[in-house]
């Protein structure tokens, strides 16, 4: 639960009528209870139930004065918000203009390419490590060239922490039948704009926000056979680090404190070695010609991207 409730603040409300019409100021709370994020409780206080949405009207038996802008601030503390709704009118004449609202307008999603470099540990293709004829990795980069989906639509506000929020982090489910765990917010940017348009006689100066989002899928998932455990999204590995387990140390038994025992590795001369060689699972040596192991970490956060609406 996030929202506790939500009360009408009848002693802020305000009106005014002069030669074009009227205009209206209705004003609520929205309490919560301190569950959800701070950096969505704008949102979730614009959109709580109870708080009235745009264009919607007024009062049902004064159908001309419509809602134009809704906004959310912080009231007393970070618990409370003050939610502010603003109506306005023109007196009809009949006509109706055929000018599309902006906010109205469906969100249109474009293609695009993301190329990064990164180093190329295993074959795409059969899963296999890349290392030379005596096991021992190589150090290769390769391009990889990513399908990008480029979200554009216009937003009635704009929040700096969200934007801070949701920057650099991965989706935790579907988006654009892309599975969870493999979408990534490259950037997350948005320009003010400022309109006088008329809609069905109601004239109004529009402030709202230009938002673009820009998405990386990573499609890389684990070869077929692969049992590393670990693994937060299932069968995909979409935007999480794959290392080759190695090392130049192995793990011999544990100390007298309970502690891993580590012990250098030593070539045929009984000198350190220079250069890691794989290892198991549990720390210990990997025989020569066995299949390499590999290790996962999470590198970017994992948030779920619903509040958002993206589709």
């Amino acid at each position: 639960m996030a929202v506790v409730n939500v009360k009408p603040m009848w002693s802020d409300n305000a009106g005014g009528v002069n030669q074009d019409g009227s205009d209206q100021r209705r004003s609520y709370t929205v309490l919560f209870d301190g569950v959800e994020d701070p950096a969505l409780r704008p949102i979730l206080a614009r959109t709580a139930t109870g708080i009235p949405r745009r264009r919607e009207y007024i009062d049902v038996s004064y159908p001309f004065l419509r809602c134009v802008d809704v906004h959310a601030e912080p009231m007393g503390g970070p618990l409370l918000y003050k939610v502010t709704c603003e109506f306005s009118t023109r007196e009809s004449d009949g006509s109706v203009s055929e000018t599309q609202h902006p906010l109205d307008k469906p969100m249109e999603v474009e293609p695009d390419e993301y190329i990064v470099r990164e180093p190329m540990e295993y074959d795409v293709v059969n899963g296999a490590a890349i290392v030379n004829r005596a096991g021992e990795p190589l150090e290769v980069d390769e391009d990889l060239h990513l399908p990008v989906a480029v979200c554009r639509r216009n937003e009635q506000t704009w929040s700096l922490s969200a934007q801070s929020y949701y920057a650099n982090s991965v989706c935790t489910h579907d988006l654009f039948g892309w599975p969870a765990g493999t979408c990534w917010m490259l950037t997350m940017r948005a320009q003010r704009r400022f309109e006088h348009i008329t809609i069905d006689d109601v004239e109004t100066r529009l402030d709202y926000f230009a938002a673009v989002y820009r998405i990386v899928h990573n499609p890389f998932e684990r070869p077929d056979g692969e049992t590393q455990s670990g693994a937060a999204w299932g069968t995909y590995i979409g935007w999480q680090r794959r290392l080759m387990n190695q090392g130049l140390r192995w793990q011999d038994g544990t100390n007298d404190d309970g502690t891993p025992k580590y012990v250098n590795v030593k070539d045929k001369g009984g000198e350190p070695i220079m250069r890691p060689v794989p290892l198991k699972l549990d720390g210990t040596l990997l025989p020569d010609a066995s299949t390499p192991t590999w290790l996962y970490f999470q590198t970017k956060r994992a948030v779920s991207w619903a509040p958002l609406h993206l589709e």
